[in-house]
């Protein structure tokens, strides 16, 4: 197991660069184009959803964003910030209703990961996305 461990303030500009960063290592690790498109969709999605509500009335925090690798199974990205957090934390997430402007971020994260859960651990809520990665989507260790 690797893990990285990547850290900014929770901005638009700086939280999108960090996520580039996560998914610049997991393209040394993962040869599969369609899971790293899965991987940055729930990145992005993530991301996005500590930038707009996580320090809502607040002044801006900080997140975080741990990628650990556990070869040659899967691959977990955790992301987190140190809001209010949700006034309940969701474990079945639904998709929002057609006519919603929004909402859906946490659907999209939790179909899009084979396993995908949200925890308060230590001051900090987490977003933790699973990938299964194949034997033939890993990029051979030199």
């Amino acid at each position: 197991m690797t893990s990285f461990v990547l850290h900014t303030h929770a901005d638009p500009g700086p939280s999108r660069k960090l996520a580039r960063a996560a998914m610049s290592i997991l393209g040394e690790t993962v040869a599969d184009k369609d899971v790293l498109y899965n991987f940055d969709l729930a990145l992005s999605e993530a991301c996005a959803n500590v930038v707009r509500h996580a320090y809502e009335g607040m002044d801006q925090g900080d997140l975080e964003i741990t990628v650990t690798i556990h070869h040659p199974d899967f691959v977990t990205l955790e992301v987190a910030d140190w809001g209010p957090g949700f006034p309940t934390m969701p474990q079945d997430v639904k998709n929002a209703q057609p006519e919603a402007e929004g909402g859906r971020g946490l659907f999209i994260m939790s179909e899009l990961a084979d396993s995908f859960s949200t925890r308060k651990q230590d001051g900090k809520h987490i977003v933790s996305i699973t990938i299964n990665i194949g034997a033939s989507q890993w990029i051979p260790y030199e």
